[in-house]
């Protein structure tokens, strides 16, 4: 897993660096879930959050409810229902 994250760092550094927003989503998405599969979820969380913010400035309305659907996910796992449920149903609606 420590490969994996490595990897992934770097891969938000270069979107970082050529300014590319939606390669920046993603990569921020992937280090959130291999944060989350390595059991880290604190950081997937600060990490999901961070991707839904770039995500909300780009507007792709498809991959925004994916986040809230993982957020709520990740929510869960950290026993936090009723935050989980309401970005739930923002996944939904979007």
């Amino acid at each position: 897993m420590d490969g994996a994250v490595r990897h992934l760092r770097m891969s938000l550094v270069f979107a970082e660096q050529i300014d590319d927003l939606g390669a920046r989503v993603a990569a921020l998405n992937n280090l959130a879930l291999a944060h989350r599969a390595s059991g880290d979820l604190a950081e997937a969380l600060r990490l999901t959050r961070s991707a839904l913010e770039v995500c909300a400035r780009v507007g792709d309305r498809h991959r925004e409810a994916a986040l809230h659907n993982n957020l709520a996910d990740l929510l869960h796992d950290n026993a936090e229902p009723e935050p989980a449920m309401e970005h739930l149903k923002r996944a939904v609606s979007l």
